[in-house]
């Protein structure tokens, strides 16, 4: 959770002089986009990212997690493709939306509506770079859209 707050603070900084500089741009319509890849247990844990409400006040979050399509046997049968959060604390919502796929460009443009497709921020939870071919079509495409991402891997 504060890892994740660490690094979307300098890009809420940045909609925020964005939003200074452009007088037709609210800051608090303001939404933020992160796609999470390779989520297993971060299903079950989904309101615990409602904490991104609290500490970055102001936001909107659309979090688009992408659960392994060859691995269903971890993701719940009767896992909703998407969920709202409210906090009594904010009014902001959190929208998280679920899709048991590989994370590829064709995959994202299949499942995901146009303005949640290019995020501002990306999570690779443990990618398995060595075990998933199609990381190769999405890093060039994250790289082509020069989207912010960190990486984890197991060693």
């Amino acid at each position: 959770g504060l890892t994740k707050y660490l690094r979307l603070a300098p890009i809420v900084s940045e909609m925020d002089d964005t939003a200074t500089a452009d007088n037709d741009n609210d800051a608090k319509s303001q939404e933020i986009v992160v796609h999470l890849v390779g989520v297993e247990i971060e299903l079950d844990i989904m309101h615990l990212f409602c904490e991104l409400l609290c500490v970055l006040p102001g936001y909107n979050f659309t979090l688009c997690m992408f659960a392994y399509g060859d691995h269903e046997s971890i993701i719940a049968d009767d896992i909703k493709p998407e969920t709202v959060y409210k906090v009594k604390s904010s009014d902001n919502t959190l929208k998280v939306l679920v899709r048991t796929c590989t994370y590829c460009r064709d995959n994202v443009q299949q499942t995901l509506p146009k303005q949640y497709q290019v995020p501002q921020m990306l999570f690779g939870l443990n990618a398995g770079f060595e075990g998933y071919r199609n990381w190769e079509q999405a890093v060039q495409q994250i790289y082509r859209e020069q989207i912010p991402s960190i990486f984890t891997e197991y060693t």
